[in-house]
């Protein structure tokens, strides 16, 4: 069964973002908190539950690193659901979205990210992305 939820660079679910060929930045000092994805489907016959108590406990957004040690760390990215969230939430640290995502462009959810770049200068790294803990299942 093929995957319909994804992220996207755009609201309208048009673009994926593509872990391993698109990167989160490039990103200089100070920190960036304009980069938004989008997690959706645009099948609406398809819902995203998380694996663990579908249904009741929520869909988890983590950032992952390929490539621990090279440029970007998963403690320079910071993930939240509303852009004033981000100044709230902890850098590196999961995101829970609701417990059900329905498909269909109009109930994507949104995830701000903010990257402040602890080593400083500019970075783009295409190891550290978002991974979502979640099944996909008919409506």
């Amino acid at each position: 069964m093929a995957v319909t939820f994804k992220f996207y660079k755009d609201s309208g679910l048009t673009q994926p973002f593509v872990p391993g060929n698109d990167y989160i930045g490039p990103v200089t000092t100070p920190p960036d908190d304009s980069l938004v994805l989008y997690l959706g489907s645009t099948d609406a016959t398809k819902k995203l539950q998380a694996t663990t108590s579908p249904g009741t406990n929520p869909v988890q957004v983590t950032i992952a690193d390929a490539d621990i040690g090279n440029d970007l760390e998963t403690t320079d990215v910071t993930i939240s659901d509303s852009y004033a969230g981000l100044s709230t939430a902890t850098a590196g640290a999961a995101l829970d979205l609701p417990a059900t995502i329905l498909g269909g462009v109009a109930n994507k959810a949104t995830i701000y990210i903010k990257v402040d770049f602890a080593a400083g200068g500019i970075a783009s790294d295409v190891n550290v992305t978002l991974n979502v803990s979640g099944d996909e299942y008919a409506v």
